[in-house]
């Protein structure tokens, strides 16, 4: 369940997004959501709080997860689809839950920065008015300084040596090459949002990796079925495919209709394989390192371009 404080904001002000899960088992452990790219916003960082009860002999409860985002330009705008995964012990299978994505309407616009008025006159400046004469406008003027000698330039001086200078013409340079860069940067930006499949797959690595690290860190019982859920979720943001209700024979089929190594679908049923008997068995994950093993393959797995 994802919703905002609000759907409507001002440019600069802030709304907080609240994604809650809800479940049973130990709701402390559970991972925050994956977030997506927040193209024009600003985010902060994310915040959780949860509560857990028994009920009819079970432990159920919920976590809320927090994101506070600020909106840097006005429109009309759309938080993008959120996405969970999670394992379901009913059905002994990994499973997706989406949110829809949230319309959100932005008005204003961000203050321009204005110079600060002035408030007084100084002492030694002249007063123009109807009745000031020209002699006493004459003695408000400063007499001219002559230049000092070091400042004095000619042709072959001072300003010939600084158009001469590298550094001048990189300075002169800088708000060019700011500009363009600027201008590249959107540009990548709107081909990713144009190719939603091309940027799931190029951040699929860096989103497993994260997850694996908060698994390897929490070290604890469930550990492995993180590290199955952050592989098997890998896998489908490679492949484009949902991964994450397959059985281990057809997730294997589905890597080698991709061609992807025999030895390398060998490792991952055996990861995964290891991850379930990690369940029954809780110290074993410690003594194997799942989370490592699982990065391993993860970077093999990346190294040999999986195609969609």
């Amino acid at each position: 369940l994802a919703n905002p404080d609000q759907t409507a904001v001002d440019v600069n002000d802030a709304l907080t997004l609240r994604v809650t899960v809800q479940g049973s088992g130990n709701m402390d452990t559970l991972p925050e959501p994956v977030w997506p790219e927040w193209d024009g916003w600003r985010e902060f960082e994310t915040t959780s709080s949860s509560s857990s009860r028994v009920e009819n002999g079970r432990v159920v409860g919920q976590k809320t997860f927090e994101k506070v985002l600020i909106p840097l330009e006005a429109g009309e705008r759309t938080l993008p689809a959120l996405s969970y995964t999670y394992f379901d012990p009913a059905t002994e299978t990994y499973q997706t839950a989406t949110t829809e994505p949230m319309a959100m309407s932005v008005v204003g616009a961000a203050p321009a920065n204005q110079s600060a008025p002035v408030n007084g006159v100084a002492s030694n400046t002249a007063v123009v008015g109807e009745n000031v004469s020209e002699s006493a406008l004459a003695s408000q003027i400063q007499p001219l300084k002559n230049v000092p000698t070091a400042l004095q330039t000619s042709g072959t001086g001072t300003a010939a040596t600084l158009l001469n200078a590298p550094l001048f013409w990189l300075m002169a340079l800088l708000p060019a090459l700011v500009l363009a860069g600027d201008w590249g940067w959107s540009a990548y930006q709107k081909r990713l949002a144009q190719d939603p499949v091309g940027l799931r797959r190029k951040r699929a690595k860096h989103t497993a990796v994260k997850r694996l690290k908060q698994a390897q860190q929490q070290n604890d019982s469930d550990t492995p079925a993180l590290v199955a859920q952050a592989l098997i979720a890998y896998l489908g943001d490679k492949l484009n495919q949902p991964t994450s209700g397959m059985t281990r024979p057809a997730l294997a089929q589905t890597l080698r209709e991709a061609n992807v190594d025999a030895a390398l679908i060998g490792r991952v049923q055996e990861i995964l394989t290891l991850c379930e008997a990690a369940r029954y068995a809780p110290q074993a994950h410690i003594e194997l390192d799942l989370p490592a093993e699982a990065m391993t393959l993860i970077a093999l797995l990346d190294a040999q371009q999986i195609p969609s």
